[in-house]
């Protein structure tokens, strides 16, 4: 995932995902179903919402992956 998928997954879920990146890759998984259930949009919808595909968000919906400290490091520090 790139740095601009970040920044927008941060303005979707309403967080500041850039400044709290360690709570956000430890609870992904809850962020992601609670914004998608509080708002009802699908899966696809959410996919397209933050420039992703359909398979990254079921994977963020499973907790099989965030997106990646090496992104955070490398840019942030």
């Amino acid at each position: 995932m790139n740095i601009n998928t970040l920044k927008k997954l941060s303005d979707v879920l309403g967080t500041d995902l850039l400044a709290d990146y360690h709570k956000f890759k430890m609870d992904s998984l809850y962020f992601v179903c609670e914004y998608m259930e509080r708002n009802h949009i699908s899966i696809r919808e959410f996919a397209a919402k933050c420039g992703v595909s359909v398979t990254t968000v079921k994977n963020w919906r499973n907790g099989t992956c965030a997106p990646s400290y090496e992104i955070w490091e490398k840019v942030f520090k």
